[in-house]
């Protein structure tokens, strides 16, 4: 099973004419890579990724002026290509929720029960929480019951339009975990087909296609479908899918929350800098997101504030970030390696710590490169 994972016109991604083969045990399975706005060049991090890492990586990070956004230095790997983001589309949800509370559309203070219909795969907050704590959860354990029971709350509409306002459209959130999940495993046949895995294909690949407003009325349908997926026997179809013949990385780019590394680092840009949340409010946030996956234990960069989301999966692993510097420079960043060789949680979490090493290391070069 995997680890639990943790402004303006739509513009399609475009598709690159050349398939990438997938890793050695599915070589029938070719990889489309889809890219999506044209970014300027960036160099590359001068630091080497650590050995262990296989599969491709997509990788941009970015020091930018904190009173104008605008880019003073950046490093980048394929920072234009489309990836699933995995746990790191939290972020932007627990913003969302924090939107509604200032408006006066949520209170933290509200209390929801976990019932079969609202709970997604994986560990979940039992009986009765505050949003607060779902809050907290859903970024600290990265808890997909607690992100999808917030999702629904703010609305699927409201997290894709601020996903977009933030981040341009190239950044899609638009579905809640336990809905691409359900889809993905085969659970939702009338409105995801997903017997075979051409049909898996086709059928991620005609989602990803459909004009934004429809998309989003699709997501919405998949979204009240899978409160009627059990999610014992949901995790356990997860499961079986991932080792079965129906397994397709594609699907996890074109079926998942997904952006751009470029793209979703503006998004995280204006989620830490331009929220427009009131003072309680953004204490919150920023509280909650320094408790977030993850830091590097001894950090060669020297910050006052470091926020972070990761997320993983089968095959799977990305990781966010926004750090806050001395001189009052600001970074933002997403690692995305998709289509690794590891795909048993110990081999993920083994990756964990020398990539964030590495993303420090890298910061840290971007950050004297003045």
């Amino acid at each position: 099973m995997p680890l639990p994972f943790f402004l303006s016109t739509l513009l399609l991604p475009a598709l690159a004419s050349a398939p990438l083969p997938l890793a050695a045990q599915t070589p029938e399975i070719t990889l489309t890579t889809l890219t999506c706005g044209t970014g300027p060049d960036v160099p590359e991090p001068t630091q080497p990724l650590p050995d262990l890492v296989t599969g491709r990586v997509a990788f941009y990070a970015e020091r930018f002026d904190a009173r104008t956004l605008a880019p003073v230095a950046a490093v980048g790997l394929d920072a234009d290509r489309v990836v699933p983001l995995a746990s790191a589309y939290k972020t932007l949800v627990a913003w969302s929720v924090l939107r509604d509370v200032d408006a006066g559309r949520l209170n933290l203070s509200t209390r929801v029960t976990s019932t079969p219909a609202n709970r997604s795969i994986e560990g979940y907050s039992r009986g009765t929480n505050a949003l607060g704590t779902l809050l907290e959860r859903s970024i600290v354990n990265s808890e997909n019951t607690a992100a999808d029971i917030l999702h629904r709350a703010t609305g699927v509409r409201a997290v894709a339009d601020l996903a977009v306002r933030a981040g341009g459209p190239c950044v899609r959130v638009e579905t809640p975990n336990k809905a691409y999940w359900a889809a993905q495993a085969g659970q939702l046949p009338q409105l995801f087909p997903a017997l075979t895995r051409t049909e898996l294909r086709a059928s991620a690949e005609a989602q990803y296609a459909l004009p934004r407003d429809a998309r989003l009325e699709r997501s919405r349908a998949l979204t009240t479908a899978a409160l009627n997926v059990d999610p014992d026997a949901l995790r356990r179809e997860v499961d079986a899918y991932f080792k079965s013949d129906r397994y397709d990385p594609q699907v996890d780019t074109l079926l998942f929350n997904n952006a751009t590394p470029r793209s979703f680092t503006d998004a995280l840009k204006v989620a830490f800098t331009r929220n427009d949340l009131k003072v309680t409010t953004n204490r919150t946030f920023r509280n909650v997101m320094a408790q977030g996956c993850c830091r590097p234990k001894a950090p060669t960069l020297k910050f006052t504030y470091w926020g972070a989301k990761a997320g993983s999966g089968w095959r799977l692993l990305t990781l966010s970030g926004y750090v806050e510097l001395p001189d009052g420079g600001r970074v933002a960043y997403l690692y995305a390696n998709t289509d690794s060789d590891a795909s048993e949680d110990a081999e993920i979490e083994a990756q964990i710590r020398p990539v964030v090493q590495w993303i420090d290391g890298v910061l840290a070069d971007l950050v004297r490169a003045k």
